[in-house]
């Protein structure tokens, strides 16, 4: 390896070589310089950890490749002088942060690229900058990884593709320079490598679901392409098994609404990375080259234009409607591919230790109609406290990672419980024909407290609708508690046997057949009365939970068929209830032999496909639908009534066989009337959030993306206002068009937000007469992402549909032996208006601590109980839930009741009362100084202190001697709303220091001198919080009773 570049492609006329053998290629090497020239006026990534673990490092990741390869493609200097400037920064930095690798193999790779890439136009000078950073930055601390065998090297995750990948990047693009050190890297990540390799057999599923499988697919390809590109061949690692097919995994987990079946920490955006353009051309697909290549026609990157195969170009290729991944227990099965009104329908098994999985064995997603009625809520937020203590537990407290936030069945929810930890599902069957499909996952091993559990899907009527039935026995009689979450309106029957999902003039239809004695009912998507609630979680806003709860059963047959439907049609007839054993996949009815719509064939008609759509129809005029049968079968057409709609074709056989084809017609633009807000993507961020006044929530697509609001009639329209998601450090790109039900008109182009607010700011445009409004997103100036906080147009506001959101109690987290607790509940819509509730309940988990008394608690003595009250209207329930400790009164435990951070210098008038945590920072610069205080109640007049230790959860935000946390005696006289530097109490004697972590964690430090003190004096007790300065400045994050866990002050008195 003697000759640059060597990293993915080895001849530099190769990338306009390609440009000019293909129109495609062409327009992608546009796109690419149009998004390099937005990077020459933005400043390069600066070292920064913002959440103390991860370094920002993924713009540079991205931009990287992006400007190098912009000068490949047009020689423009100005490309490869933007890139030193990112180069120089990154290459600068004291460390690539070593202790979360990612990071460090992030950069390495990025640097490699950038060293490679432009090689021969650096100087020695840079180029002996790069070489040493790559060495010193990267390899070397990666050895010393493999040397300590740090966890990633030896498990089967995307971790291992990630860092083996960036290293051996580094390693090949050094390799004259640093022979040795080169051999040696190398040869460690090839071997090592076998450890993501194998995660693909058998048949190429991924166990961590689509996002992942992008992220550690995708550099797993940037290792093997550059082993062949620099050394001529893969060493075998291309031959692994599982890979040649592993690029059908995301496509078949991609979904007709452009939403992949986003299990575990996935987000909702399908998979159409640049490694499909590579798998695909390595392995004779070209089913992956078409996939990526159509993100690459709005979203290209610089591995598109090396990659993608021409001689896929004109094929069209054909995929099973329906796929299962045996080691990961996946299976899906869709009506048809080219219908974006198809049937869709995803699933899961496998293994609840699985990295980046939930507690979800079980849980399924479904699409009918354009629509994803039954919705995974995706990851929580990577930054709430202990996300991935797995061993630990705290995890698997997060609402998105429990048994209830999925589409599957709870055991005994009073528990507290979720699934087993180590719970394994194992998927059976997976069988179908074109009009129908059996799936069946054994789920006995889920839950110890289940002896036998048998979930199956039955799709049929032409895989139209679908029946999920479980059929389980327990090990003792408990409660059950059966969930669906949507992001659709929710109406349930009288009789509580039937609840239909509406999405403007699309409906789903959900009936449940057994138990006969069960009902339908709606929560909003939060734990479980009985379950931990984190303040730091994600309020699932915008999203409902369909349940069907069942009291003390042994043995439950749940049975509940779905029937996607337009308005105006009607029911088709119920399913008959049969055991799982006993499903069959019907024999085949008869076929079409032809299909037209307006004396028009209908494009790619296939009569072994059943479900079809037609659009750029005329709004006014209902379309003529003809239709041929063969085998000698009759057919019927039934007519939608209105447009949008479907027409039902059913034939029958002489033989009494019969089947039914669905085509739905749509006008020439379907603009969803009476949804009040749609978007063509999102990534578990729904669009409704943008109309529910909440600013901490967002819609968020990648990409070229729109948003849409139905203002419910035409109006004039003459400005609209806008928030963005972290609005204060990007500005978002849009435009603004407008529809009064006919095409789209523009009213707004190349609009850019401040970049310096996250309030709402105004746009006005000449004034026009109309009834939707569609934010057309192209990415900020960080990233192609769209995040839109809130949307309103002034003076027409757009509501959703109105339904019980939450109940409020004011339950207190502490009370004393011989207290009763009044219940005085209050319920919101999810407008923010009262509701008056039909019923009213209460639960306690130990009654020997709390009993229920009626309507009221009754304290019985010390303990920890949870306490709630449920408020039913309308079948739909909330609660209000709370842990009480109720004390000893030898060991009283006082809750923090006052907290708050004050500010020097020019923030010395402002509050920070209501902060989730307490910031303290020393300093000599006023303006950054800060201090915290904390104030508890008295303890029992009388009482004598033996012993006194405060107990708070505390982190710094970096590693250092400097992260002490000074604490000291405060007055109490302030409050926690009002208080700031300038009338604060001030600091006391310092009671004691206590060094942090960069991880949240809690720490106790004895007090009992002062709490005597104060005890005796029969006052609050107050403490002041300070950095203890030794040199270096650093931020210091304690959490507050608004952010918990809060301050607690435990304390033993003398007999």
């Amino acid at each position: 390896m003697d000759t640059h570049p060597r990293l993915l492609f080895t001849d530099p006329d190769e990338p306009r070589r390609r440009v000019a053998s293909s129109p495609r290629i062409a327009r992608w090497a546009e796109g690419l310089e149009a998004s390099a020239r937005t990077v020459l006026t933005q400043p390069p990534v600066e070292y920064d950890i913002p959440d103390g673990l991860r370094l920002t490092h993924t713009p540079v990741v991205a931009r990287v490749p992006l400007l190098a390869m912009a000068f490949h493609l047009t020689s423009e200097q100005v490309f490869a002088e933007r890139l030193w400037d990112e180069l120089e920064e990154c290459t600068g930095w004291a460390d690539w942060n070593p202790r979360h690798f990612l990071d460090t193999a992030g950069l390495t790779q990025a640097v490699a690229i950038g060293h490679d890439w432009l090689h021969d136009q650096w100087d020695d000078s840079q180029r002996t900058r790069l070489v040493d950073a790559i060495v010193r930055l990267g390899l070397e601390p990666g050895r010393q990884q493999y040397e300590e065998e740090r966890f990633w090297t030896k498990e089967a995750m995307n971790w291992n593709s990630v860092c083996n990948a960036g290293l051996a990047m580094g390693a090949l693009t050094v390799a004259q320079e640093e022979p040795d050190l080169a051999q040696d890297i190398l040869s460690r990540s090839v071997d090592n490598i076998t450890w993501s390799t194998q995660i693909y057999a058998p048949d190429g599923g991924y166990p961590e679901g689509p996002g992942y499988w992008s992220y550690g697919t995708s550099h797993l390809v940037l290792l093997l392409a550059s082993l062949v590109s620099a050394t001529g061949d893969a060493r075998g690692r291309e031959d692994d098994p599982g890979l040649d097919t592993t690029g059908l995994h995301p496509i078949h987990l991609s979904g007709p609404t452009g939403l992949s079946f986003n299990h575990g920490d996935s987000g909702t955006n399908a998979p159409r990375g640049s490694e499909l353009m590579w798998l695909g051309r390595q392995y004779e697909q070209p089913v992956m080259t078409q996939w990526s290549a159509e993100r690459a026609d709005t979203a290209p990157v610089a591995t598109d234009v090396l990659w993608y195969s021409l001689d896929h170009e004109d094929q069209d290729p054909q995929v099973d409607l329906d796929a299962s991944f045996e080691k990961v227990s996946v299976a899906v099965t869709r009506s048809a591919w080219r219908d974006p009104n198809a049937q869709f329908l995803a699933l899961k098994g496998g293994d609840n230790r699985t990295s980046h999985t939930n507690l979800d064995l079980g849980t399924f997603v479904l699409d009918a109609l354009g629509v994803r009625w039954a919705v995974d809520l995706g990851p929580e937020s990577y930054d709430v406290p202990g996300y991935f203590d797995t061993e630990s537990g705290q995890r698997w407290q997060y609402y998105r990672t429990r048994t209830e936030g999925q589409n599957t069945v709870l055991v005994d929810p009073d528990s507290g419980r979720s699934q087993s930890l180590e719970g394994t599902a194992e998927l059976r069957r997976h069988e179908g024909n074109p009009e129908a499909t059996v799936t069946v996952v054994d789920l006995a091993g889920a839950d110890d407290r289940v002896e036998a559990w048998t979930r199956g899907w039955h799709t049929f009527d032409g895989r139209d609708q679908v029946v999920i039935q479980d059929e389980i026995r327990l090990v003792e009689p408990a409660d059950l508690w059966w969930s669906w979450h949507t992001g659709d309106a929710i109406t349930v029957s009288d009789d509580g046997r039937t609840a239909t999902l509406s999405h403007g003039v699309r409906r789903l239809l959900l009936r449940l057949r057994t138990p006969h004695d069960a009902r339908f009912a709606v929560t909003p998507a939060r734990p479980l009365w009985s379950a931990p609630s984190p303040g730091e979680a994600d309020p699932n806003t915008g999203i409902q939970r369909l349940v069907i709860h069942l009291s003390q059963v042994s043995v439950a047959t749940i049975c509940v068929q779905a029937s996607p439907l337009w308005d105006g049609d009607r029911a088709p007839s119920p399913h008959r209830v049969i055991p799982i054993d006993r499903w069959k996949v019907p024999v085949s009815g008869p076929r079409l032999t032809g299909l037209s719509v307006d004396g028009e064939p209908v494009a790619d008609f296939d009569p072994a496909v059943f479900s079809h759509t037609v659009t750029d129809l005329a709004p006014d005029a209902m379309p003529v639908v003809r239709a041929n049968a063969g085998d000698g079968a009759t057919l019927t057409i039934s007519d939608p009534d209105s447009l949008p709609g479907v027409a039902r074709i059913r034939l029958t056989s002489p033989d009494g066989r019969s089947s039914t084809y669905r085509v739905v017609l749509e006008p020439t633009e379907d603009l969803q009337p009476g949804v009040p807000v749609v978007a063509s993507a999102d990534d578990g961020n729904l669009p409704q959030n943008v109309l529910d006044q909440n600013p901490a929530t967002r819609w968020s697509a990648e990409g070229e993306a729109w948003l849409r609001l139905d203002l419910g009639e035409v109006a004039r329209l003459e400005k609209v206002r806008i928030a963005w998601y972290q609005g204060d450090q990007r500005r978002s790109r849009f435009d603004i068009e407008v529809s009064d039900g006919g095409p789209w008109r523009p009213v707004l182009t190349d609009q850019e937000s401040s970049g310096t607010s996250n309030d709402l700011e105004e746009f006005a445009f000449a004034g026009v007469d109309a009834r939707y409004l569609r934010y057309v997103g192209h990415g900020n100036s960080a990233s192609d992402w769209n995040s839109v906080s809130e949307i309103q147009v002034p003076d027409r506001w757009v509501v959703g549909p109105v339904h019980l959101s939450s109940v409020t109690a004011s339950l207190p987290t502490q009370a004393q032996v011989g207290d009763t607790i009044m219940v005085e509940p209050r319920l919101i819509d999810n407008h923010g208006d009262p509701v008056d509730p039909d019923v009213v309940r209460l639960w306690s988990s130990d009654s020997s601590v709390i009993a229920v008394d009626d309507d009221t608690f009754d304290v019985q003595g010390p303990g920890v109980a949870r306490i709630a009250v449920m408020a039913g209207q309308s079948h739909h329930w909330a609660w209000d839930a709370v842990q009480t400790k109720v004390p000893d009164p030898r060991e009283p435990e006082l809750l923090c009741e006052a907290d708050t951070t004050v500010r020097g210098g020019e923030f010395s008038g402002e509050n920070y009362g209501d902060s989730d945590t307490v910031t303290v920072k020393g300093g000599d610069d006023q303006d950054y100084v800060r201090e915290g205080y904390l104030r508890f109640p008295s303890v029992r007049a009388g009482s004598r202190v033996a012993k006194a230790t405060l107990v708070f959860t505390a982190r710094v935000t970096e590693d250092g001697d400097d992260g002490v946390l000074g604490l000291h005696t405060a007055d109490t006289d302030w409050d926690e709303m009002t208080v700031t530097w300038d009338d604060r109490p001030g600091l006391g004697r310092l009671l004691g220091e206590q060094p942090l972590t960069v991880d949240n964690r809690e720490y106790a430090v004895d007090v009992t001198d002062h709490v005597a003190a104060m005890t005796a004096a029969g006052a609050p007790i107050g403490f002041g919080l300070a950095q203890v300065h030794r040199g270096a400045d650093r931020v210091l994050l304690v959490r507050t009773k608004e952010g918990q866990p809060a301050p607690v002050l435990r304390v033993m008195l003398e007999d």
